[in-house]
Parts: structure tokens; C-alpha cells; sequence
């Protein structure tokens, strides 16, 4: 959420408190080691098998990854 002024970002932080601050700093903490994970796992490329194998295990990756992404997007439309 983004405020037009300063003030108005501390002045919701006194009468909230702090709690929603720390939910949201572990929140994007997870997401970003989530994220770190995913990017030093070394992808299964299939380089040793024949063509029409790996083709099929770079489709079904695919796949899994545009229904991760669907869902992402229905969770975050949800939350908006």
C-alpha cells in the first residue's frame, strides 16, 4: 500500500502497531528464500536421453510451472 505522504505511513503504524510491519518483513523473507531455493536447484535437463524423452520431460516442466504461476495469480487476485 503506498501513501501519498510520509506522515500518513507512521501515522498508520502508531495506531496499527508494528505487527502488520513484521508479517509482511517475514512474508517477503520466505517468499525470498522460496525464491533462492528454486534458483540454485540445478534443473533436470535430460541431457542423456534421447530426443523425444526429453522433449516430453521439458513439456510436463512446463506444465507444472504454468499451473505454479495459475495458482499464484488466483492467490494473489484473491488477496487484492
Amino acid at each position: 500500500m503506498s501513501y501519498p505522504y510520509p506522515q500518513n505511513r507512521r501515522r498508520e503504524q502508531r495506531e496499527k502497531g508494528e505487527q502488520p510491519y513484521k508479517d509482511a518483513r517475514e512474508e517477503m523473507g520466505e517468499a525470498e528464500a522460496e525464491i533462492q531455493e528454486q534458483a540454485s536447484r540445478k534443473p533436470d535437463t535430460g541431457e542423456d536421453l534421447p530426443e523425444e524423452e526429453r522433449t516430453e520431460l521439458q513439456e510436463d516442466a512446463a506444465e507444472d510451472r504454468f499451473e505454479e504461476i495459475g495458482e499464484e495469480q488466483r492467490k494473489s487476485s484473491k488477496s487484492s
